[in-house]
């Protein structure tokens, strides 16, 4: 009796997470290969494959850098490399800029430097 118990709470418990979460059930499947990408985002990726699966619950995330980093961290918010963009505004990198174009599709690099 103490099984059915069991049983039938953990059922319930799986019924009322499915039904929250949207994304439960689908699994996102990537292998181990090592070929990290920043995501614009400013996060690190062990691979494109799992940038994609962050990119169900961030739509505009896009991968901003390929290849391997020495430390496999995004440094781009640490850089001070300021660049100008076309609003006006002063960003600390490229990235940062980069970032602030998925409010702003239209957001690009006026010049190097502050503005």
């Amino acid at each position: 009796m103490k099984i059915f118990s069991f049983i039938s709470l953990c059922l319930c418990l799986l019924i009322v997470i499915s039904q929250t979460d949207p994304t439960f059930g689908i699994g996102c499947v990537c292998s181990k290969n090592l070929f990290p990408v920043c995501g614009t985002n400013g996060k690190t990726y062990y691979n494109p494959c799992l940038l994609n699966c962050d990119r169900r619950h961030s739509p505009r995330l896009k991968i901003h850098h390929e290849g391997n980093y020495p430390t496999f961290v995004c440094l781009c918010h640490l850089i001070y490399l300021p660049v100008c963009g076309t609003d006006g505004k002063i960003y600390n990198n490229e990235c940062h800029l980069e970032s602030d174009r998925k409010d702003n599709p239209h957001l690009k690099i006026k010049h190097v430097g502050e503005c």
